[in-house]
């Protein structure tokens, strides 16, 4: 019966036994030692022996790995899969480790199993060596930075220690950042000069603030340098740094958003320009189409304008602009624009130059916030022989019939050849207008006479019915082989307008031609007839044709069926060409034009700074009182109704004396 006991204690032990895992028959073997450089992932590896007859599922706890000399210096601790170990097998538990920028050395970490009941097993241990690397990097390879004249803008690159050693930096920019007028950029370093200094420890970074201060009168250009970074573990790097001033488009530059933008392609106005073309051949006078679509890729909808420039490069000069309406472009949507800018005539235009027509897309009222740009070269070319009309003008625009309209055609020769064959007509079939002037010669563009003007004056007839009418002035050149012309419109009224309203006169200019010196005045002698039964107010108006004198004009009154001459005087400019230029002298009664006559004037070159005053021809007009006075005696006749008097008077006394001598 004893026996019998301790044979059942025997088999209930050996029962409880088998029932549980053999955990302890586990065995791990500690992960060799790694070693890898700053920015390389390591892989590491323990062996786990399961002698046991069961399977068994591990987890594994992890910690931070420390520097074995200095435990604030750590490396991330490790991730590793949930791992089942068959029965009776050696198995191998692989893990990586990413070795960050930090101090070079050994790091040591631990590692605990867990098994499925939450037991932790035997604690492993095992090590990192961190190798030693010298290595930076910066935030930027090369740094292009668009700005304008007379802002101050600002870019940063930030410099990283990605090595496992400190590094003493030095930042030092060179190039050059002057034109050829000694306008200098000027470039600063968080606010100071270069170079600047600073240090890194192993995983640090540091973002340097680059201002630009660009003068008002640079000149546009692109300016190159370069930014060099210099270290105490000899690793160096050289960063091209281009500052590329642009024209001065956007009044901030381009804004997306309200934030700078160094690329077209940045911003949320996307500008595709249909018309011009690229290269297009743009001439004298001549007016350009301008298409573009605007595409709105940003968040919210934006009331769009667009302004269309012509820029000389070269003069570094804008010529023209237009500017269009504002529209809503909505979120994702786009919109046509249209303008037309017309290039301009002046002789100073250089055919050798680069052209280019900016399109500026921004948002009205904002372009602070929004505005991009773009452009598209153009040429400018002139013909050989090329006419346009500068101005053509009516007077007066609202006409009664009856009276006397003046047609005025200035024609400007832009070719680059004399023009013997130019002729303008002024033309309306409805009010039977056909003026036509003689055939005439036009010089080069660059020569005094590429600028002639002509005048018509139309007597309106008494059968013509109220309303607008479209007039024409047409200028045929080339020999006649081509023309121009230009519309204006002039209004007529006739019904219901008495006679008195229309005006009566005539004028003669008692001398036509004139030389005179530049700076000096030409007294233009007029002679006015009224042949009315009332006294009349007439205006004498001097217009010339071109820049080489003011306009200027006299008033007088004449009595009835009188006639009187007044002068007007014309200041020749001191900036005026030299050569023969004309004007036009028009009588003038309210706005009505009754007559018009040309002078003709050849300016030359004044020989010294006395030589001041007032030129004419054999009419004088003097400026003073007495002069004036006597003047206008002479010129009504009064002087000799005097003259006869005191004859007369002296007459009579001889005759007394005679008598008394009897």
């Amino acid at each position: 019966m004893k026996y019998n006991k301790i044979l059942f204690v025997t088999i209930f032990l050996l029962a409880i036994t088998f029932s549980f895992k053999q955990v302890d028959a586990l065995t791990f073997t500690n992960p060799a030692t790694v070693e890898g450089y700053p920015g390389e992932t390591i892989t590491l590896s323990f062996n786990i022996d399961n002698t046991d007859g069961n399977s068994t599922t591990l987890t594994f706890l992890t910690q931070n790995l420390a520097k074995t000399t200095d435990s604030t210096k750590i490396i991330t601790k490790p991730t590793i899969a949930t791992k089942i170990i068959s029965a009776n097998i050696t198995d191998t538990v692989q893990f990586s480790l990413a070795i960050p920028s930090t101090s070079f050395g050994d790091y040591t970490g631990k590692i605990t199993p867990v098994n499925e009941a939450g037991a932790n097993l035997t604690e492993l241990t095992y090590t990192a060596r961190v190798l030693f690397k010298a290595a930076m990097t910066t935030s930027q390879g090369s740094i292009i930075f668009p700005t304008q004249n007379g802002l101050d803008k600002a870019t940063s690159l930030t410099v990283s220690n990605t090595g496992s050693v400190p590094l003493d930096i030095i930042m030092s920019l060179t190039g050059i950042f002057n034109d050829t007028t000694n306008n200098q950029i000027i470039i600063k370093f968080d606010s100071q000069s270069s170079p600047l200094s600073f240090s890194l420890n192993e995983g640090a970074s540091r973002t340097v603030n680059i201002d630009v201060d660009v003068p008002s009168d640079q000149k546009t250009a692109t300016y190159t340098g370069t930014i060099s970074l210099s270290t105490n573990q000899n690793i160096n790097s050289a960063i091209p740094f281009n500052i590329v001033l642009e024209q001065d488009i956007c009044s901030k530059g381009r804004r997306n958003d309200k934030q700078d933008i160094s690329s077209i392609s940045l911003s949320h106005l996307k500008i595709d320009i249909d018309k011009p073309d690229s290269g297009d051949d743009l001439h004298p006078g001549e007016e350009i189409e301008i298409k573009v679509n605007i595409e709105n890729t940003g968040g919210d909808d934006k009331d769009i304008a667009i302004e269309a420039i012509l820029y000389d490069l070269d003069k570094n000069n804008e010529i023209e602009s237009v500017e269009t309406d504002s529209v809503t472009i909505n979120e994702g949507d786009d919109k046509d624009f249209k303008a037309v800018i017309k290039f301009p005539t002046d002789e100073d235009l250089d055919e050798s130059n680069d052209f280019v027509i900016f399109i500026k897309a921004f948002e009205d009222g904002n372009e602070d916030e929004n505005c991009n740009f773009d452009s598209v070269d153009v040429d400018f070319k002139r013909r050989t022989r090329d006419a346009i009309i500068n101005k053509f003008l009516i007077e007066p625009s609202k006409a009664v019939c009856s009276t006397n309209a003046r047609f005025t055609v200035d024609v400007e020769s832009v070719g680059t050849k004399e023009d013997e064959g130019v002729q303008v007509k002024v033309l309306n079939s409805d009010i039977g207008l056909e003026a036509v002037s003689d055939i005439f010669t036009l010089s080069e563009f660059d020569e005094t006479n590429n600028l002639i003007r002509k005048t018509f004056s139309y007597l309106i007839p008494s059968t013509v019915k109220d309303g607008i009418y479209s007039i024409e002035a047409i200028v045929f050149y080339d020999n006649g082989k081509k023309s121009r012309s230009e519309f204006k419109s002039l209004e007529v009224k006739c019904t219901g307008v008495s006679s008195d309203q229309t005006g009566q006169g005539s004028m003669t200019l008692l001398q036509s031609s004139f030389s005179a010196t530049q700076g000096r005045q030409i007294s233009v002698p007029v002679k006015i007839t009224n042949p009315t039964n009332s006294a009349l107010t007439y205006t004498v108006e001097f217009v010339p044709t071109g820049n080489w004198a003011d306009s200027t004009s006299q008033q007088q009154t004449i009595n009835s069926a009188q006639e009187s001459t007044i002068f007007i005087y014309p200041t020749i400019k001191t900036t005026a060409q030299l050569g023969t230029v004309t004007g036009t002298v028009n009588l003038k009664q309210g706005n009505n034009i009754l007559s018009t006559a040309t002078a003709s004037v050849n300016i030359q070159q004044a020989q010294s700074i006395t030589d001041t005053g007032t030129t004419g021809g054999a009419v004088f007009q003097s400026s003073n009182t007495f002069d004036s006075f006597a003047r206008n005696w002479i010129e009504n006749g009064r002087i000799f109704w005097v003259l006869g008097i005191i004859v007369l008077l002296l007459l009579i006394i001889l005759f007394i004396r005679l008598l008394f001598r009897k």
